[in-house]
């Protein structure tokens, strides 16, 4: 298969997400819960939900007992509830131990709480997620659900999609609006009559700021990522800027067997500018677009090798100083086939990058250069399901095409489980393949603990192994011998209203298989190492 193929496949699976689209809107796929909302009993004495008027908007609030971020969500919809007077419907799902669903509801400040007995609500959403809040507008007679948010967006940014909707039907934009329901006299705009004017007019679009700084530190090597990046987040548009640096410091040394090479103190860095764009058609679908540009040396074992070659040859004609740069181009789209329950995501792209390349040298003959220009072709689908209230699977596949290379695939699953309110269990596995000449596996584990006072805290550790890619130990070649890495480390987070910050520790070993004889010079880039990780991030949301 060429790179232009799989450009191809990608953009065909891109296109089917979009017709699938297209024919849900055609036979007016946003569901229609009338029925199950009338039949909503009030908890825990049973007597029937109160009138639903034409033309109202409702806010439908899932919680239960056991879910803590349920309790922020149902306090922020209590509070606007009475500042906005547009109505929300708290639906408690654990209908078990009432005393502690009492408590929640005075700390929530919820008045009156309604159950879905039979289960036909959350049977129709999907809802094996909490928490979840749905917004629905009644037309005609009939509830139909607009929006979903399984991570609560807030009030300033709910009032907003409330007038956008309301917007859209005022301008004609729903093809199954009659010239009756065309005509009726505007509606209320909640986010500007509301009495949080002031935080939604700041808030008209959400920015946020974060900031990462990472170490890997050994004995000969030291590795500095920084990266600041910024978010827009729109009605229509979420746009992602960031800048980033890689430094790489080497201790050079050369093989005691090298005749011609000597130590040496080097350090690199590579500039990278990133920007993706996602463009939310509606609800459920969106289009996502990335651009990307570097400058400079991305890795430690690149340096090295530019070290090692510079030495050998930087007097020999033909011998070229290294520069490598990229870009990279992808586009794509992801679509949610259940409301905040299962989505699936396409995108492809191309990556091309201008590398240091390898030298070689024979007796009486020219310096041969090596390659310098690798491009990339690849497609990438992945899928996100909730397989209950406490468990989501996310899945990935890559199929990747290089310059001189066969077909890469790899596949990686995640799991993140909530044992409990404040106990969350996370695992990762990955393999991939490139026909016989590469494989490898990873596993990862991570436990996350909630703490009082908005505290986090974290251990995690994986292992990694790889087959190596030396196809044939008779030839001289620069490429790494089978390799195994185990990870471990803890962090500690803290959030709070606007900043949030998280602070990890660690340590990192990866080990070589030995390299065959005549690729000896390069058995220093190869050694078994035993790195310090430390990260830092924080974010602040305007």
């Amino acid at each position: 298969m060429h790179r232009m193929s799989l450009i191809r496949l990608g953009l065909g699976l891109i296109l089917i997400l979009c017709l699938r689209w297209e024919a849900l809107v055609a036979s007016n796929s946003y569901p229609e819960i009338g029925d199950e909302i009338r039949s909503l009993k009030v908890w825990p004495e049973g007597d029937s939900i109160e009138r639903i008027s034409d033309g109202e908007v409702l806010i439908l609030d899932f919680f239960a007992h056991w879910c803590g971020p349920c309790l922020t969500v149902s306090q922020e919809l209590s509070q606007w509830e009475k500042e906005s007077g547009i109505r929300v419907i708290p639906i408690n799902v654990e209908t078990r131990k009432p005393e502690k669903t009492i408590r929640f509801m005075e700390k929530a400040g919820i008045e009156k709480a309604y159950f879905d007995e039979d289960h036909s609500l959350s049977d129709k959403l999907g809802v094996y997620s909490l928490p979840l809040v749905a917004l629905a507008r009644v037309e005609d007679d009939r509830i139909l659900i607009l929006d979903w948010y399984e991570t609560f967006p807030g009030v300033s940014s709910l009032a907003q999609r409330i007038d956008y909707h309301l917007t859209r039907e005022q301008s004609g934009y729903a093809s199954n609006k009659s010239d009756a329901d065309q005509n009726r006299r505007p509606a209320k705009s909640y986010a500007r009559n509301s009495s949080l004017d002031g935080e939604i007019a700041r808030n008209s679009i959400g920015i946020e700021a974060v900031g990462t700084f990472e170490r890997f530190s050994s004995s000969d090597i030291q590795i500095d990522n920084t990266l600041l990046a910024t978010e827009w987040n729109g009605l229509q548009w979420v746009s992602a800027f960031s800048i980033s640096r890689n430094r790489s410091a080497i201790d050079y040394t050369p093989s005691s067997r090298d005749l011609v090479g000597q130590g040496a103190s080097r350090s690199e860095s590579s500039d990278q500018v990133s920007l993706n764009l996602e463009r939310i058609h509606n609800p459920r679908l969106s289009f996502l677009y990335s651009l990307s540009i570097y400058d400079g040396f991305t890795d430690f074992r690149s340096v090295w090798l530019d070290e090692f070659y510079r030495q050998q040859f930087e007097p020999v004609e033909g011998y070229q100083e290294g520069d490598p740069k990229g870009h990279s181009i992808s586009l794509g789209g992801r679509y949610e086939y259940l409301p905040a329950t299962a989505l699936l995501e396409v995108v492809t792209g191309f990556q091309f990058d201008r590398i240091s390349p390898a030298y070689e040298a024979a007796p009486f003959q020219p310096l041969t250069r090596g390659l310098s220009e690798v491009d990339t072709a690849f497609v990438r689908a992945s899928s996100e399901n909730l397989l209950s209230p406490r468990l989501r699977m996310k899945q990935q596949l890559q199929i990747a095409d290089t310059t001189e290379r066969d077909l890469r695939f790899s596949y990686q699953c995640d799991l993140n489980y909530a044992a409990t309110e404040s106990l969350t269990i996370k695992g990762s596995l990955g393999l991939t393949r490139e026909s016989s000449a590469f494989d490898s596996r990873h596993l990862g584990v991570a436990i996350e603990r909630n703490l009082a006072g908005g505290f986090l805290l974290s251990l995690a550790g994986r292992r990694y192994d790889d087959s190596g890619e030396i196809v044939d130990p008779l030839i001289l070649s620069t490429a790494a011998p089978a390799l195994e890495t185990t990870q471990y480390g803890m962090g500690l987070s803290w959030s709070g209203e606007r900043l949030a910050f998280k602070l990890l520790a660690g340590r990192y070993r990866s080990d070589y298989d030995a390299l065959p004889p005549i690729s000896f010079q390069f058995e220093n880039l190869y050694q078994d190492r035993r790195w310090s990780v430390l990260r830092w991030s924080g974010s602040y949301a305007f």
